[in-house]
């Protein structure tokens, strides 16, 4: 067995452990597909789709995952309630075991006056991105007007009780419990 399959076999198995039933369905085919691009940035070093699709196990031809990929990028019905958010809790409160929690925030603005507000996770010299609960999230050709930001005692959920949570960047600032 290649190394692409079995880090994709891995992937694949915590993937669906998180969840409480067995996807069925569409659930299932959509987390094989998460499954094969965290493969491809786990083995590639990159999150650009053409090098995903080339580092992912497949028996179907690169450029054809890269289009599948897209797709799943783009599709309206992947919500991060249920393919992001039960992988991200488990993240954090596994880091949170291990070391106290450092949150970044840096806010840019972006296309048609949308502001992006990033929080990462510091670890071990990464800023790891940590998605903010979903408020209407101003998206690209569809300008919703104002939106509600990020609170950093979300964040501050996932942190070990003991830990303190602290957070850096453009202006610091400590959240409260």
């Amino acid at each position: 067995m290649s190394d692409s399959r079995r880090v994709y076999r891995a992937i694949n198995q915590a993937v669906k452990q998180l969840y409480p039933d067995e996807p069925q369905g569409n659930l299932a085919r959509h987390l094989n597909t998460l499954a094969g691009m965290v493969t491809g940035i786990v083995l590639g070093k990159s999150c650009q789709l053409p090098k995903l699709a080339h580092k992912a196990p497949d028996a179907t031809l690169a450029e054809s995952r890269h289009k599948r990929f897209g797709r799943w990028v783009q599709n309206d019905a992947i919500t991060p309630q249920v393919y992001f958010l039960p992988f991200v809790e488990a993240l954090l409160i596994g880091l949170a075991r291990v070391r106290p929690l450092t949150f970044v925030m840096d806010g840019s603005e972006v296309a048609q006056g949308c502001l992006a507000l990033v929080v990462s996770v510091l670890y071990g010299h990464r800023a790891l991105p940590a998605p903010a609960p979903p408020s209407g999230a101003c998206r690209l050709g569809r300008g919703q007007g104002q939106k509600k930001p990020f609170s950093g005692r979300n964040a501050c959920a996932f942190a070990a009780p003991d830990s303190g949570p602290g957070a850096a960047g453009d202006r610091s600032h400590v959240f409260g419990r």
